[in-house]
C-alpha cells in the first residue's frame, strides 16, 4: 500500500491511542487496550516492513508514554512466568492472522476461496498445507501475492512437532526440489497413492 492509503490508517491508530492516554493506565492495562482496540486496526493484506516498524513505534511510544523502554521488547512479549508482560509481537500477530485463512480456504464456498482452489490445483490443492515448507527459502509459488503470503504464515506459524522423515509429504518439498531449485508436485504419481518419502524409499536399511 502506497504511504498516501498508509496515512488515515495510522492517524486512526494514534488517535485511539491518545484517547487512553489521561488514564494513567499500568503497562498491563496499556497492553490490554493495545489487543483490544489498536491491534485489530493495523490488519493490512500485505503490510511492508516499514510499515510494521511504523506501528511498532506507536504502540511502544504509548506503551512507555514517549520515553525510552525500559523493558527489552524481546522480553516483554512474553509470557508473565518467563519475565514479560505479553504483548503482543506485531509481525507475528499478522503472520497468525493471514494463517487462519488456511481453514478458510477448506470450508468456504467464497469465490475468493474458489479463485485461490484453482491456483493450488498444480500444487495438489489444499495437500500444500501438509507439506514440509520453509519460510527460509520460501519462494513465490502461486500467482497471488495473498495466497502466498498464507500459505507462507501457515509454515511460520504451524506447532513444530517432529515429523518423521519417513512420514513426510514428498511433494513441494522446500528440501527435495528440481534442478532450478523449486519444490515439486506430480499429479499422477499422487493419484496412485504415492504420498510420503517412504513410498519412493525403503527406510529400513
Amino acid at each position: 500500500m502506497t504511504e498516501i492509503n498508509l496515512k488515515p490508517l495510522i492517524n486512526s491508530i494514534k488517535h485511539c491511542l491518545c484517547s487512553w492516554k489521561k488514564w494513567n493506565l499500568s503497562l498491563i492495562g496499556k497492553i490490554a487496550v493495545l489487543k483490544i482496540f489498536a491491534f485489530p486496526m493495523t490488519v493490512l493484506q500485505n503490510p511492508d516492513k516499514a510499515y510494521i516498524k511504523s506501528i511498532q513505534s506507536i504502540f511502544y511510544d504509548f506503551l512507555w508514554d514517549s520515553k525510552p523502554d525500559k523493558i527489552a521488547r524481546n522480553l516483554i512479549i512474553q509470557d508473565y512466568p518467563d519475565g514479560g508482560l505479553k504483548m503482543v509481537h506485531i509481525e507475528l500477530y499478522m503472520h497468525g492472522l493471514k494463517a487462519t485463512w488456511e481453514k478458510r480456504l477448506k470450508f468456504s464456498n467464497s469465490v475468493i476461496s474458489k479463485l485461490y482452489e484453482k491456483q493450488l490445483k498444480n500444487l495438489g490443492g489444499d495437500l500444500i498445507f501438509k507439506c514440509n515448507i520453509s519460510v527460509n527459502n520460501f519462494q513465490k509459488i502461486v500467482p497471488s501475492q495473498f495466497l502466498n503470503d498464507i500459505i507462507k504464515a501457515w509454515a511460520l506459524c504451524r506447532p513444530n512437532d517432529t515429523i518423521p522423515v519417513s512420514k513426510q509429504v514428498l511433494w513441494n518439498h522446500s528440501d527435495i526440489c528440481t534442478s532450478n531449485g523449486k519444490p515439486f508436485y506430480f499429479d499422477n504419481w499422487y493419484q496412485k497413492g504415492i504420498q510420503f518419502l517412504e513410498h519412493i524409499y525403503d527406510f529400513r536399511s
